[in-house]
């Protein structure tokens, strides 16, 4: 859960940042950079923006830990 509501700002910029359309110059035409994309999200749109996206990915990632989890537990059971 922490490392999901940790990294789930940085998703959504990264996205934001290769997802934007280009200059001729290969620059971005909506940021220049990460800084400017989380300034400019969290100034327009409020800092709840920053966590689109958090309930498919957390979605992904709470069966894979359980998964894990349980898999360690029972290695852990049948070879000390």
């Amino acid at each position: 859960l922490l490392s999901t509501i940790a990294s789930s700002p940085f998703d959504v910029v990264k996205s934001r940042v290769m997802g934007q359309p280009l200059n001729a110059d290969g620059s971005g035409q909506l940021y220049r950079g990460m800084i400017d994309c989380f300034v400019k999200s969290a100034k327009n749109e409020g800092v709840l923006s920053l966590y689109n996206g958090f309930v498919p990915n957390f979605s992904r990632v709470v069966p894979r830990v359980v998964i894990v989890f349980i898999v360690m537990e029972n290695l852990k059971a049948a070879f000390g």
